[in-house]
């Protein structure tokens, strides 16, 4: 184990294991396509050598500031004040308010969760499978939580997108003032 020069002298840096490449979005019918999403979980910013770019205490703060979703081999992370914000009063409207959080507008356009359809791409079902769980956790108690209905809903939410009748993403508004 070598110790390298970083912005904290008491923090040994050593070479991380190969890690996955980004989840992709896929239609079972062509190629794989990149996803076009940003992961979700803080990475950490490095300098060629392996030298930490972020002060340590910037860093501290990031894992401090998300959260995981679902369970923690899916790796999904959200910043904890959004999912604090989400509505707590129904399954569904939990679940596909942390939908408009895990995924972006235009994925949403493209896809749908089985990816059934004309051209269109199934959804990262990493990300979906995080969405299940973390209502299903959330609403452990109530036995109303019924993901074919929550299924259906996103899959309506991902219709509206492409049809432009959703104004109003992750919270915020889309139809520009004049």
């Amino acid at each position: 184990m070598s110790v390298l020069s970083t912005s904290c002298p008491s923090i040994e840096v050593t070479p991380r294991p190969s890690v996955p490449p980004p989840p992709k979005a896929f239609n079972t019918n062509s190629p794989p396509v990149k996803s076009p999403s940003t992961p979700l979980r803080p990475q950490k910013s490095t300098l060629p050598g392996n030298q930490l770019q972020k002060p340590c205490n910037e860093m501290e703060a990031d894992k401090q500031s998300t959260m995981l979703i679902g369970s923690p081999r899916r790796e999904v992370y959200v910043l904890k004040k959004k999912v604090e914000q989400l509505p707590k009063n129904t399954p569904k409207g939990f679940a596909l308010k942390l939908f408009e959080l895990l995924f972006r507008k235009d994925e949403a356009k493209t896809g749908s969760v089985e990816g059934k359809g004309e051209k269109l791409l199934k959804l990262d079902p990493n990300r979906i499978a995080a969405v299940k769980e973390c209502t299903e956790l959330t609403f452990s108690g109530n036995e109303n939580v019924e993901w074919a209905t929550i299924k259906k809903c996103i899959d309506e939410k991902c219709r509206m997108v492409r049809n432009d009748r959703c104004f109003v993403w992750a919270g915020i508004n889309l139809i520009k003032k004049e």
